[in-house]
């Protein structure tokens, strides 16, 4: 059998090659329904989702968490978690087709009411490959999981496409969604599928001990995530939410794209060697620095060329530029959390998450609703400010859970900010540099167009990021390249070892 190493390390080449399709389609997708639907109709459909995962906090109790850190049992969990998963959600489809007038009337806005009763559909409909996800992401079978999600962008983009250029409006994003939900869980059936046995109640009352910290953990991550579209939404209006929405979209295929799936990779990881203390703690830094090594310079690289992205794909809409900037912050303190977050799942202390979101929602909720309930001094400043909040509060969290899991694993300050200096480093030598190549480019070519910027300088910013770390971090660099050549070192005796019969 390959070692954990070689296994991690071989599914984070479909964990990146993931993250590059889904970035590619995810951009190409936003590119084209910005030109073909207005601020107010994303604002809609953000409203629509603020309801919609805010109806969602207990629809997985924590059961697909536990199922992947189990080592017990495993097929009576699969049961468990599937029946679990779509009881549930079915339940909250109906509470919210039913609520959905009051949230329409709430937000000021009627035709929220039909578009949110339509869209909660995709709740059942993800329900029925919850077991089957977290069955793949347990085994490290990444690739299969790069096939559904690929299956699922693909369909969301030809749908949303089409049915706004046929004139849908609003509506071609809710049913374009609803499709590829279905899309989803159909690919997840065919390519993992489960045998389904009876619902063990023993079983779930101990899976849900672990679930409950995960759920309210889920509550306050989902009012982190939705607390500043509610807000600007309630108080700014539709065609605000819009372009903030686009802003944080923008911001987001580092926090979502990159980290969350990174994140898929290093939790099964930790808990396979949860209960060796040194041997998970030097895991998590491990990960904490390969993770960093790789959003910290696309994060860097999108808060320069922040401009040139706005003015080259989405003319228009330059209010959404410095949202976008300082919304990169959130990306990146993301970046550091999550990897934390995995770490307390995967020792059994989800509770470690709990008293971190409580924590960055204390400072938050209140910020922001003093911030835009008073707010009369225009779109853009106030956008600004929302951003502000946004981005500083997660590192009240972080400090948090740093605090509390150094606890139990035991590992220090002095180790983390080890485990963070070399991106951290190389980041600031690459800002610094491209700046100024910048600031030269444009002294040079006043009137090039903002897409040769980035095609030229953004292109540049790479080269000379990987020359800070080469310059200033030797070791990290050759212990990379080391780990690059590990998997397939690995496979090759065992190849040679296997004989015909």
């Amino acid at each position: 059998m390959r070692s954990l190493t070689s296994r991690v390390l071989t599914s984070l080449v479909w964990v990146f090659t993931n993250i590059a399709a889904k970035n590619l389609v995810q951009f190409a997708r936003n590119v084209i329904l910005w030109m073909l639907l207005s601020r107010r109709e994303f604002g809609l459909q953000g409203m629509v989702w603020i309801a919609i995962n805010g109806a969602t906090l207990l629809q997985d109790l924590g059961f697909q968490a536990e199922l992947v850190r189990r080592k017990q049992r495993i097929q009576e969990a699969i049961s468990v978690t599937w029946y679990a998963n779509v009881a549930i959600r079915a339940v909250i489809f109906v509470g919210l087709f039913f609520a959905a007038p009051l949230f329409a009337m709430h937000m000021g806005e009627p035709q929220i009411e039909r578009l949110l009763q339509v869209a909660s559909i995709t709740i059942v409909l993800g329900a029925f490959g919850s077991a089957n996800e977290a069955m793949l992401r347990k085994n490290f079978q990444f690739k299969r999981l790069l096939v559904v999600e690929t299956v699922e962008n693909v369909t969301m983009t030809v749908a949303q496409i089409a049915l706004a250029w046929l004139g849908l409006g609003v509506w071609s994003l809710i049913y374009g969604t609803i499709v590829s939900s279905l899309a989803r869980s159909i690919c997840l059936w065919w390519l993992a599928p489960i045998r389904l046995g009876r619902f063990d109640w023993g079983l779930a009352k101990e899976m849900l001990h672990f679930g409950k910290h995960m759920t309210l953990s889920t509550l306050g991550l989902w009012l982190i995530k939705n607390m500043d579209y509610y807000f600007v939404g309630r108080y700014l209006g539709a065609a605000a939410l819009g372009v903030y929405i686009l802003a944080f979209k923008l911001s987001e295929m580092i926090a979502i794209n990159v980290v969350r799936n990174l994140a898929s990779v290093f939790y099964p990881a930790f808990s396979e060697v949860a209960q060796d203390i040194d041997r998970v703690r030097g895991a998590w830094l491990r990960a904490l620095r390969y993770s960093l090594l790789v959003v910290l310079p696309m994060g860097v690289s999108l808060m320069i060329f922040s401009s040139e992205v706005i003015r080259t794909f989405y003319p228009g809409q330059e209010v959404a530029i410095w949202p976008m900037t300082i919304l990169l912050l959130f990306s990146l303190c993301r970046a550091v959390g999550t990897p934390v977050g995995d770490l307390a799942k995967a020792i059994g202390k989800p509770a470690y998450l709990t008293r971190a979101v409580e924590a960055h929602v204390i400072v938050m909720a209140p910020a922001l609703y003093l911030l835009t309930s008073n707010w009369q001094s225009g779109l853009e400043s106030g956008l600004v400010w929302v951003s502000v909040v946004v981005a500083l509060c997660p590192f009240i969290g972080l400090g948090v859970s740093l605090h509390y899991t150094s606890r139990d694993v035991r590992f220090t300050s002095k180790q983390v900010i080890g485990a963070l200096l070399p991106s951290v480093g190389a980041g600031i030598f690459m800002a610094a540099a491209t700046m100024l190549l910048k600031w030269a480019w444009w002294s040079l070519f006043p009137g090039a167009p903002p897409i040769a910027v980035l095609i030229v300088l953004g292109s540049a910013s790479c080269v000379l990021y990987v020359l800070g770390l080469i310059l200033f971090f030797p070791s990290v660099a050759a212990e990379v390249k080391q780990l690059l050549r590990r998997p397939r070192a690995e496979k090759a005796p065992e190849s040679a070892s296997v004989t015909p019969p």
